[in-house]
């Protein structure tokens, strides 16, 4: 595995779980707050939780989409030979790659006018949903890219693993 992608995974690795224990402890005060202390209840803990989650959840995807780990129908496409495998791999990445670029334009459009129009969220924090809204392109952006890396790697790198796993690289 390369140098850069294996500082790629770990920054990922390591900003998912760091948006996870945010969200998880700004649940856990929110909780202990209620039980022992109301006047110490946030009204945007709540909120910021699902920001945090969701931003990770998109992040994860592409961790996922490079572990080949993400959902896909494929039982027919272990029955076939090696070749075959390759070519549907191919298929399989061109695919996600368009299928992503598609929803790239659109999260960014969605994004983009939550900016342009100044769109807050209803909660308490107020909180620009452009910043929400952001995680989509930020998430798809990189799943383009681990697709384009792995359709790299079946035109130049090839090995018999490849289809199955990730760790095949190096």
């Amino acid at each position: 595995m390369t140098t850069f992608i294996r500082i790629w995974n770990a920054v990922e690795t390591a900003i998912i779980g760091l948006l996870l224990l945010a969200a998880l402890a700004i649940s856990l005060y929110d909780m202990f707050a209620r039980i022992f202390g109301p006047q110490y209840v946030t009204g945007w803990a709540g909120e910021l939780t699902v920001y945090f989650v969701v931003w990770a959840l998109f992040l994860a995807n592409s961790a996922l989409t490079y572990e080949n780990r993400n959902v896909r129908a494929d039982l027919v496409v272990q029955m076939l030979p090696l070749a075959g495998r390759r070519g549907a791999e191919i298929i399989h990445c061109l695919i996600g790659i368009a299928f992503g670029a598609v929803l790239l334009r659109y999260s960014f459009l969605a994004a983009y006018e939550a900016w342009d129009f100044g769109d807050l969220s209803n909660g308490s924090l107020r909180a620009p949903l452009w910043i929400f809204y952001s995680a989509l392109p930020v998430g798809f952006a990189l799943v383009i890219l681990r697709y384009i890396h792995r359709l790299w790697l079946l035109g130049f790198r090839f090995t018999p693993k490849l289809p199955d796993h990730a760790e095949s690289e190096s």
